[in-house]
């Protein structure tokens, strides 16, 4: 679990994890490409940080079912 303390990790599970609770697992998958290319420009990185994608795929993961389990019971 140290992989996910280590730089904003957590930061893009957690923002991952809400955007796809309120969009869906389609608006999750956008939002980690967004906050992965916020990253690049910003940090003057070269290449993603791949472990930054798969913190996000796990937020959209947890967050689209999380939506699909909301839209089931209101419906």
């Amino acid at each position: 679990m140290n992989w996910l303390t280590t730089s904003n990790r957590s930061w893009h599970l957690l923002c991952v994890c809400l955007t796809s609770i309120v969009l869906g697992w389609q608006g999750g998958a956008g939002a980690i490409v967004a906050l992965e290319y916020k990253d690049v420009q910003r940090g003057g990185w070269k290449c993603w940080d791949w472990l930054d994608v798969l913190a996000g795929a796990i937020g959209c993961a947890i967050g689209g079912w999380l939506n699909a389990v909301i839209k089931d019971s209101v419906w």
